[in-house]
């Protein structure tokens, strides 16, 4: 589902009347041909959103491209900044149909990715904007910036206005010549420019001592020497020497609000008419004519904003299509506070006309945030419940949700159990599984409180059992999640379609946990129609995902492959829920002996979930990760690995995941050697209580330790139990898993028959869907018993054709050991920022021999350009994150 988009955040504003371009400071913008960032840093009215529209109406008066953007606190949100980000981009660089996908993920650094390709590909300059980046809060859009930077295209130009440092590189870029300042003292006006500036807009000549004297009594200050120039106008008609003279007399050399004192004697000049207008619509950020007219209930809003555009009056055009304006931000400042200290009931009386009229628009955000400006909570969790909740889900907007919810009382909440219900939900998204759970509780109380039978609280009534449902699977009590479920599916036909689908996808996650395939399939396949009827891609990811661990679990390699790369085509790449898609797809082409691939695909899965906030996939991809990595002997970073999928579970609490990571552990463990902690948690799993949840896995990795540690005996009780169990459930993958470990076990105990007859019904299991490494990753001991099948006969082409990839293998390099070390170290410096001749320099080559070292590189890793090798290598660990000059 498309997210709105506020279109004016991402086209230039036009010039504003009285503009008077800063010669100086416009030089000094492009006095620096190597910078890759401008950066204007001032506090508020220093002029930097002028400075700035100034200077791109001359860059494109010379074919330079701009991508503008202008930012609001909104844009903490990672699917709403990719969104804007990308629209932006799309109406300035030519030819970027392939580039950017049309409906963008909250996949920061892909987009940044795109961004870079497409400009690399142009012919032209370009410069990225960024304005009022001081509302930037979040650390992955920092990140983000960061990495561009660091890759920078060299006909691009990155430019940020803000009031304060952004946390970017700025001493490194300042180092390397490459960073341009304007800050507070450059951005003061000048004795000469304040002249220049009242030339413009007075009709009159200034006597230097009162251009002096404006200079030192402004010290500069753009906002209060415009908001000075409004009064003079209105004092007298024009203005005079004299005029000037006298204002800055009336002026206490004590003062200390400079704004406040000139801001009031530009208001105290308009008509009553304008005076109300003005503190009508001070609370909306942006406005045109139609919501002027329904927040002032006044027909002749128009003709006033007319009117106010014409006496340039601090208002900004942000179009120069149709009239779109805002304030200035320090004079809605001002009225804002004059407004709320004097008339505070129709302060929020104007902000709940906003929300209304953006509510009837379908600007849901902009709704919300009015309805709890205004003070109006029931109205806000109305809309949110009403509208926004199922829109922003849907498009990955769950940090905007969370912003909201964090606003609302106790009070309040108890008259909205359903949105209690939308915070659970959106905090189990996130994977504070605690409080989840508390405000799931608070809704089942507010709705047990309730006589009232209607069938809309009979609906809650089951989503909060769905809900508890899911926390209780979680927590690994099936029982008490079946229960629950049981109790929601009674109420199923009063649900609406997303929430049977939530509701099915309960039911598959139980029947998933229990290990039971085709209970699980059937759910997880009517959640997914069910989602996709809505238009709803997370849902749809995720019952996707499911019924493809699922075609695992049931030695379906094929259908897994197919479903999960299916789905990779359908959606935009990097689109945040296919973090969860690629995880099943890299265990099939590791099983299928894809080694590299597997990686690549696991680690832009971790960096997707990342991105995205996703704890869920990042602690799955990265244990996932790390099993491949300790049986290739990547000992440290395996175990980098398993720290971060622990990181990544702390708040979910779950002994389910808990129990994963620990056999995921001992597995690697296994791999590198350490025999004696792998037996540690071997003997502390076999003290451990039943559970309800099916725990194969576990019983697998348990085999192979008490197999390691000479005791066949007790691996084959073991394996006895998970093929019984998982031939009962159709977990034909495990069944495969389970025979080829038997057939170890017993051939430990020289019993060869029967480890050979177990080896062929392996490897019959396994044939058609081309298994490898769940034999060859069993290390030498495997590799005996199938040179003796192949002796003996059994299974010979089966036998004979592992045997034949073990052997490839061993004869395949990794892309690191391809590359040499004069690659890597350009490719370092590549990843750096440095354009060839940097590398030239650094290295002290020729840049014939430079362009080869990547022709070379690029093609060993198979790159299209080298923004791509740069990301495969670190996709791969080839190269790290490291400051090479």
């Amino acid at each position: 589902m498309s997210m709105s988009l506020l279109v004016t955040k991402t086209r230039l504003p036009p010039l504003q009347n009285g503009y008077v371009p800063r010669q100086r400071l416009l030089d000094a913008m492009e006095a620096n041909p190597q910078a890759r960032l401008v950066l204007l840093s001032a506090p508020a009215g220093y002029g930097k959103s002028s400075l700035l529209v100034g200077w791109c109406h001359r860059l494109l008066a010379r074919s330079v491209g701009v991508i503008w953007y202008a930012l609001d606190d909104r844009d903490n949100d990672p699917a709403r900044f990719v969104a804007h980000l990308t629209h932006a981009c799309r109406q300035t660089l030519p030819k970027t149909d392939g580039q950017f996908p049309h409906e963008p993920s909250a996949d920061i650094d892909a987009c940044v990715a795109s961004i870079i390709n497409a400009i690399t590909g142009c012919d032209g300059q370009f410069v990225l904007v960024f304005d009022d980046y001081h509302l930037i809060t979040d650390g992955a859009v920092h990140h983000a910036l960061g990495l561009l930077l660091e890759h920078m295209p060299e006909n691009l130009r990155l430019v940020i206005g803000s009031r304060a440092n952004p946390p970017l590189q700025l001493s490194r870029l300042r180092a390397r010549d490459q960073l341009v300042e304007l800050r507070t003292a450059d951005l003061r006006f000048t004795n000469a420019e304040v002249g220049d500036l009242y030339r413009a807009v007075l009709p009159l000549t200034l006597s230097q001592e009162s251009i002096n004297r404006l200079e030192a009594t402004s010290e500069g200050w753009a906002a209060a020497l415009r908001l000075l120039a409004l009064t003079l106008n209105q004092a007298s008609g024009g203005g005079s020497d004299a005029a000037v003279q006298a204002a800055l007399e009336r002026f206490s050399a004590g003062q200390h609000h400079l704004f406040d004192y000139f801001a009031q004697e530009v208001f105290d000049w308009q008509t009553p008419e304008i005076q109300e207008f003005l503190l009508d619509t001070c609370v909306l950020h942006r406005f045109e004519p139609h919501i002027c007219a329904a927040v002032t209930g006044s027909e002749s809003a128009p003709r006033l904003l007319d009117q106010l555009v014409r006496a340039g009056l601090f208002l900004i055009s942000l179009s120069d299509e149709v009239p779109v304006y805002r304030y200035h931000h320090l004079f809605a400042d001002f009225l804002q506070r004059r407004l709320q200290l004097h008339d505070p009931a129709r302060y929020q009386a104007r902000h709940l006309r906003a929300a209304e009229w953006h509510a009837a628009f379908d600007s849901i955000i902009e709704a919300v945030n009015h309805a709890l400006a205004a003070g109006d909570e029931p109205y806000a969790a109305h809309l949110i419940e009403t509208q926004a909740w199922e829109r922003l889900t849907a498009s990955g907007e769950i940090a905007t949700i969370l912003s909201w919810m964090v606003t609302f009382s106790e009070a309040t909440l108890r008259q909205h159990p359903r949105l209690c219900l939308y915070y659970s939900r959106a905090l189990y998204l996130t994977g504070d599984t605690a409080r989840a759970a508390q405000y799931v509780e608070l809704a089942d109380e507010i709705l047990m409180q309730t006589a009232e039978q209607s069938a809309e609280l009979r609906a809650l009534r089951a989503i909060t059992d769905t809900y508890r449902a899911t926390l209780h699977a979680y927590q690994g009590n099936l029982e008490a999640a079946q229960t629950a479920i049981n109790s929601a599916s009674l109420r199923r036909a009063l649900l609406e379609p997303l929430a049977q689908a939530r509701l099915v996808n309960t039911v598959g996650y139980i029947c998933y946990l229990k290990g039971s395939v085709p209970a699980a399939v059937s759910a997880y396949e009517e959640a997914s129609d069910l989602a996709r009827l809505a238009g709803h891609h997370y849902l749809t990811a995720d019952a996707e995902y499911y019924l493809a661990q699922l075609d695992l679990m049931a030695g379906r390699l094929s259908p897994a492959r197919t479903r999960c790369e299916a789905l990779l085509a359908q959606y935009p790449a990097h689109t945040a829920p296919l973090a969860a898609v690629m995880i099943p797809l890299a265990r099939v082409v590791y099983e299928q002996n894809d080694v590299v691939r597997a990686e690549t695909l696991l680690r832009d899965a971790i960096q997707l979930a990342r991105r995205a906030k996703m704890p869920d996939t990042l602690w799955s991809a990265s244990v996932t990760l790390a099993i491949g990595l300790a049986v290739q002997g990547r000992g440290l970073e395996a175990q980098t690995q398993l720290q971060q999928a622990q990181s990544a579970i702390n708040q979910f609490h779950s002994p389910v995941i808990q129990s994963l990571i620990g056999a995921a552990q001992a597995q690697v463990l296994l791999a590198l050697g350490r025999f004696d902690e792998a037996a540690d948690w071997a003997e502390a799993f076999r003290q451990s209580a039943e559970t309800d949840f099916r725990r194969s896995y576990e019983q697998l990795v348990l085999a192979r330790v008490l197999l390691a540690g000479g005791h066949p005996e007790d691996a084959l009780a073991v394996l006895e139990r998970v093929l019984v169990e998982a031939r009962a459930d159709g977990r034909g993958g495990q069944v495969i898993e389970a025979e080829a470990l038997r057939a170890l076990a017993q051939s430990a105990l020289s019993r060869t028959a029967s480890a050979l007859e177990s080896l062929e019904r392996a490897l019959a299991a396994a044939r058609s869907e081309g298994y490898v490494r769940t034999f060859l990753d069993q290390g030498m001991p495997m590799l005996r018993l199938l040179r003796d099948a192949v002796a003996r006969g059994v299974a010979r082409d089966d036998a004979g054709r592992l045997l034949e990839i073990a052997g490839d293998s061993r004869r395949a390099v990794h892309p690191s050991t391809r590359l040499s070390a004069r690659e890597i170290e350009v490719l370092a410096l590549l990843a750096n920022g440095a354009t060839n001749k940097d590398v030239a320099d650094h290295l002290v080559l020729s840049l014939g021999t430079v362009k080869s070292h990547i022709n070379h590189l690029m093609t060993k890793l198979d790159a299209r350009n080298r923004t791509e090798a740069v990301a495969k290598a670190r996709s791969l660990g080839v190269l790290k994150d490291q400051e090479t000059f």
